[in-house]
């Protein structure tokens, strides 16, 4: 059976003009909608928001944190994120 939520601590990756912590490999998505999403209700850096889960091409899931989310927080940066799944956007 799959978790309901996760916790766990990463550091920030840059990936373009975004910022994103990658998942660890343990963390198995239950379902994943158009464009490689799930949706989820993150938490980070005391700030709570909906948003996605993505995996990419290569099959590696991230998480992005906004700007607005981070703040200063940069690539490389150790955060620990929170998240669980949103069923009601599923």
């Amino acid at each position: 059976m799959l978790e309901q939520s996760y916790r766990f601590s990463t550091p920030l990756v840059s990936l373009s003009s975004w910022r994103v912590a990658p998942l660890p490999e343990y963390i198995e998505l239950e379902a994943v909608r158009e464009f490689g999403r799930t949706p989820v209700v993150a938490e980070c850096c005391g700030k709570k928001w909906a948003t996605s889960l993505w995996t990419d091409k290569t099959g590696k899931t991230m998480l992005p944190i906004p700007k607005k989310i981070r703040g200063r927080l940069d690539a490389g940066d150790v955060v620990e994120v929170y998240f669980e799944f949103d069923y009601k956007r599923f």
